[in-house]
């Protein structure tokens, strides 16, 4: 049918957990900036490892 969820409620459960992610990412970067710069490093340092 036009307009339905294939899977209803589903969409709803992934839209509160795509913003709790959203919402517990901003709180630890306000709450611990070094910790943004850490991930920035470590996703950097496993992307160059799948390079090579």
């Amino acid at each position: 049918m036009p307009g339905r969820d294939v899977v209803s409620g589903r969409g709803a459960f992934l839209e509160f957990l795509g913003l709790t992610l959203a919402a517990g990412t901003f709180a630890l970067v306000v709450a611990h900036p070094e910790a943004c710069e850490a991930l920035v490093h470590t996703l950097a340092a496993s992307t160059g490892r799948l390079t090579h």
